[in-house]
């Protein structure tokens, strides 16, 4: 069998979020996951949420880039894996 050797791992690295508002997402995702966060360590144009895994997850408000158009999507992008209860 021949084997084609890659620069890039079967893995997602991050999974980046298009936002409006910086701080009330921020808010929003740390209010949904459980999380503390200090709202003073929220700066614009990105916030990494602290989550936990390889796969990270950045909040981003596209502030210095004027032209960007915010167009929620109407379908899934990612899911989050949650446990049962």
């Amino acid at each position: 069998m021949n084997v084609k050797v890659s620069p890039i791992a079967c893995k997602i690295n991050n999974v980046f979020i298009h936002v409006s508002d910086l701080k009330t997402s921020v808010k929003w995702y740390a209010d949904l996951l459980g999380l503390s966060i200090d709202e003073s360590t929220v700066k614009s144009p990105v916030h990494n949420i602290p989550v936990t895994g390889e796969t990270g997850l950045t909040l981003d408000d596209h502030t210095f880039d004027p032209g960007f158009m915010l167009a929620p999507s109407s379908h899934v992008l990612f899911n989050f894996l949650c446990r049962g209860y």
